[in-house]
This record gives C-alpha cells, structure tokens and sequence, in this order.
C-alpha cells in the first residue's frame, strides 16, 4: 500500500462515507465501532443534505476515526 501524505488542512467530512468506513472496520474492536455509531448517529443532525458536516467538526473527525481515514484519503486520490 503506498504511504498517503496526510493533511492536516481542517475539512468538511461526509457522514455517508464516515459510516462506510466504519462498517467496514467492525468486528476489529467492538468498544470503537459503538463509539463511532453513536458519533455518527449524533453528528446526522448538523449534516446538510448531501451529507456534509461542517468544518467545524474536522478534529472531532480525525481524532475518532483516525487512521480509518486513510482509506478514504486513498479513494479520494484514484
């Protein structure tokens, strides 16, 4: 897997691709993915209807879901 350069740039996040993610991680730590749902289920509600949360929400992002990010940072460079 090639190293993707992280950036620290505050950004919208999508919850839609927020909760892909982090279905696709369950089942590695329970405790986590419990986490991660009730973020999400709370964070719907500031979300526009695309999906978007404001940028506001960008280090509560990154430091829930942390490296799970990579993966969308992956998508997003193909």
């Amino acid at each position: 897997m090639p190293l993707v350069r992280r950036d620290s740039t505050p950004r919208e996040w999508n919850v839609w691709d927020l909760e892909r993610i982090a279905g696709g991680q369950e089942g590695r730590n329970p405790a986590l993915h419990e986490e991660r749902a009730l973020l999400l289920m709370s964070l719907r509600q500031f979300a526009n209807a695309s999906g978007d949360l404001p940028v506001d929400f960008d280090a509560l992002i990154r430091e829930a879901f942390g490296s799970a990010l990579d993966e969308l940072r992956m998508q997003e460079l193909r």
